[in-house]
């Protein structure tokens, strides 16, 4: 029998920022800075930094100017776009490093809190969250880790107004990976922690607060289950204290990569099987009850590589899942939508892309009944995509800036509109930033956004149902 270890990664004290001073929070010896910007009197957005130690290394510090055009973080210089309409612009963050940013939601006083991960700050990877005001601007941010490796790759505003953060970190825990799951104040303020996993590699993939006001976590284990790796699915209190866990697959390999509580209490899991369907790696998704049963269980799939990475439960009780397949359509990877019954049963599915690769990361019901879908297009720009309720494309919208791009994670915003979150190594410092894009309600940025190629598309549906992507300017 596997021992599951579940550990409190360590003790954190929160030390109270003076004005126009950075915040610390003192915890694994690590410096983690939030940010203090005020207007001098001529109208300057200016930061006023002291010397700051982090992990080790000392940072010299400066009064640092800007007008819409740079903002300094911790020491860290982020390149930024002014905000171009009420409600659409196009922001990047990041430092000379790699910096991604894996989810965004829209918060509740009209903000964002996008979570990733940031390799910018110490010199290794870190989880990396950010609020972000209506218009874009950055109203604090942290980044969370160790001596190792950590990412951030679900983030949710909870009841309360804080945020519950996962993802994975090598420094703590028990074992290469484990689960990492932090539980935020609304400043960004650690209140507590919990790292969860075995001797091997633990990873999650999703989080959501439930009604009960605990969370539910799942994503991917090797420390446990029957095979190479399995779904891994963990019920937590509302405090992180720990419900249950349960391991799902086969004798090959499974991950999960999005979840959701359902309207009954039990849960809905979308990821890949390469144990189950019909040959390679196949979509996955599980009707759990509310104690992580197994109600019922589909592969949808060819003798390609096909992956579930986003599902949500839909109004009339079925569900959507949005991720890529290479078992169909015109090139390498396409990107796949698939509408389900509340039994499983296909309802229509849409298969898009060119030549290359072609992926959606994210898809949502909007308010007219229909989906918005984000990935990326010809594996270097960024993908939007708005289907009526049948999956017929309405439009689709790609962004550029003529290196690689990407999105992870899409919303719909109260505007009507909708938030991006993904990379771009075109903009910002250096390597790949953080790239967040707020469109309107036709999936467009709403005025000249230097740099930034947009094109509308339209897409050929051949007779076998997939579908040839034909650009125009």
């Amino acid at each position: 029998m596997v021992k599951l270890v579940v550990r409190r990664s360590c003790k954190v004290e929160k030390v109270a920022p003076t004005p126009n001073q950075p915040g610390f929070l003192a915890g694994f010896g690590v410096l983690r800075s939030q940010t203090h910007v005020r207007l001098d009197g001529r109208g300057f957005l200016r930061r006023r930094m002291r010397e700051a130690t982090m992990n080790g290394r000392t940072f010299d510090t400066t009064d640092l100017a800007r007008l819409g055009a740079a903002l300094v973080i911790a020491g860290t210089f982020f390149a930024t776009a002014a905000p171009l309409q009420a409600q659409t612009w196009a922001e990047s963050f990041g430092g000379t490093a790699s910096d991604v940013g894996y989810t965004v939601q829209q918060t509740s006083d009209g903000g964002f809190v996008v979570a990733g991960v940031t390799a910018s700050f110490s010199g290794t990877y870190d989880a990396w969250v950010l609020k972000l005001s209506p218009s874009g601007v950055v109203e604090w941010q942290r980044a969370f880790g160790g001596g190792g490796a950590e990412e951030a790759n679900s983030v949710q505003q909870t009841s309360d107004g804080g945020y519950v953060v996962a993802g994975y970190t090598t420094s703590f825990g028990a074992g290469y990976n484990d689960v990492w799951l932090l539980r935020l104040d609304a400043s960004g303020g650690i209140q507590w922690q919990w790292a969860y996993g075995g001797g091997s590699a633990d990873v999650a993939s999703s989080v959501e607060q439930t009604t009960d006001g605990g969370y539910v976590v799942a994503g991917s284990t090797r420390s446990f289950g029957a095979g190479n790796e399995d779904v891994w699915v963990i019920k937590l209190g509302s405090a992180g204290s720990f419900e249950w866990q349960k391991a799902y697959g086969g004798a090959n390999s499974e991950l999960a990569h999005s979840i959701q509580q359902t309207a009954d209490g039990g849960y809905i899991v979308a990821g890949q099987t390469a144990s189950f369907g019909a040959g390679g790696w196949d979509v996955w998704v599980l009707k759990l009850d509310a104690l992580g049963n197994i109600q019922s269980q589909w592969a949808y799939g060819g003798n390609g590589t096909d992956y579930g990475r986003s599902i949500r439960q839909t109004s009339d009780g079925g569900y959507i899942v949005g991720g890529l397949t290479s078992s169909f359509g015109a090139g390498n990877y396409d990107a796949w939508a698939l509408k389900l019954s509340a039994v499983g049963d296909v309802q229509w599915d849409s298969v898009h892309g060119g030549n290359l690769d072609d992926q959606l990361h994210s898809i949502r019901q909007t308010s007219d009944g229909g989906y918005v879908a984000a990935g990326y297009r010809e594996g270097s720009d960024v993908l939007v995509l708005k289907y009526d309720d049948t999956g017929a494309i309405q439009w689709q919208n790609s962004f550029s800036g003529g290196g690689a791009e990407g999105s992870n994670a899409v919303r719909q915003t109260t505007d009507g509109g909708y938030v991006v979150a993904g990379y771009t190594n075109s903009f910002g410092a250096g390597n790949n930033d953080v790239w967040v894009l707020k469109l309107n309600s036709a999936g467009a940025l709403g005025g000249a956004c230097t740099g930034v190629t947009q094109n509308a598309n339209s897409l050929s549906i051949d007779t076998t149902g997939t579908a040839t992507l034909q650009c125009s300017e």
